[in-house]
């Protein structure tokens, strides 16, 4: 498996707070099949955010940890894009906080309703060579209540990405429900794990593996955890 979203740096205010959690982070997900890992520290303009150096030692602290300790998991770097509205002002930095440095952009919606800009924000990324990547949309307020959202970006060439702990039902029955959904409908390109820690907020990559392979399919379930993940790392297309 390959998660394209994990808050597993160290010193962020959603991940763990000593290198020692984030070793336990990178033990656990290399046992449990996890091949490939993408780091994605929380990313919100004017605020503070881990400098490219110090992701890039992090990175390279964590997978000589793995590389001692005879996991196969590996540690690639990236980032969420809070899309509120000051976004725009980022623009000459995205290409620094792509996913394992490739043309898809990881962006995470806040609030209560889709912004004004989200039309806007999308067509101009899009004709800055990258690729959006919606992280987590059925835990949002007004997607929740307006599924047939997803269909609308998804006509626009955004791609979705849902989190494990939807599928499994730990972020509520509204979050499962829409998670579910989209999986019906095939409207989901990615499954993450959105780990941030080894304890309560721990990866559950393989046990979503396993239900979706049970309710949708091998061949569904290795494009969400595999396939398409992959492409990302490659940087290919995915339709």
């Amino acid at each position: 498996m390959i998660d394209i979203s994990s808050q597993i740096l160290w010193g962020t205010k959603d991940g763990p707070s000593k290198a020692s959690a984030s070793g336990k982070m990178l033990s656990q997900m290399s046992y449990s099949g996890t091949t490939h890992i993408i780091a994605t520290p929380r990313y919100v303009y004017g605020r503070d955010f881990l400098s490219q150096e110090e992701i890039t030692s992090q990175i390279s602290d964590l997978n000589e940890y793995a590389s001692n300790n005879d996991m196969v998991a590996r540690v690639l770097p990236g980032a969420i894009i809070v899309a509120d509205c000051f976004i725009t002002q980022a623009y000459e930095n995205l290409h620094e906080m792509t996913l394992a440095s490739s043309r898809y952009l990881l962006l995470e919606l806040v609030g209560y309703s889709i912004p004004s800009f989200w039309d806007e924000l999308t067509l101009e990324l899009a004709r800055l060579g990258l690729v959006t990547v919606c992280k987590c949309a059925e835990t949002h307020p007004y997607i929740q209540q307006n599924t047939d959202t997803i269909q609308k970006m998804t006509s626009h060439g955004i791609l979705f990405a849902i989190s494990a702990r939807s599928i499994l039902g730990r972020n509520g029955k509204i979050a499962f429900q829409a998670a579910n959904y989209m999986l019906e409908k095939n409207l989901a390109s990615f499954i993450c794990s959105d780990a941030r820690s080894p304890y309560l907020h721990r990866t559950q990559l393989e046990k979503a593996f396993y239900l979706v392979t049970k309710k949708m399919g091998r061949e569904t379930a290795e494009r969400l955890f595999y396939t398409n993940p992959s492409k990302i790392i490659f940087n290919e297309s995915i339709f």
